[in-house]
């Protein structure tokens, strides 16, 4: 999940330097590379998964944008369901706190 929080930061700062225009568009960007990265692994392949399972797995083959984009979707979700403000100081307080891990979003 760290992938995903650190994608969905730095498009906060591409919003910030750039415009809204421009974190669109990233978000795109991001989704077409996610919806192609399932494609070529198959959509029922273990690795498309938030967080999967890399036991047995060779690291080469268990590289992807999936944490990446997907944990940035999901967070950028999160804010368009509690507002940008809400949003934003809500994760800088469970990221003080230290109260979120992998294992939160996997349970």
């Amino acid at each position: 999940m760290n992938e995903g929080h650190t994608v969905y930061v730095e498009r906060l700062i591409i919003e910030k330097m750039y415009g809204r225009q421009m974190r669109q568009l990233h978000l795109s960007v991001g989704y077409e590379e996610l919806k192609q990265t399932v494609r070529d692994l198959g959509e029922c392949s273990p690795l498309t998964k938030l967080i999967p399972d890399l036991r047995n797995v060779h690291p080469d083959d268990g590289f992807s944008r999936i944490p990446y984009e997907k944990g940035s979707l999901l967070l950028y979700h999160l804010e368009t369901l509690f507002g940008h403000g809400n949003w934003t100081e809500n994760i800088k307080i469970v990221n003080k706190l230290n109260c979120l891990n992998a294992n939160t979003y996997s349970d």
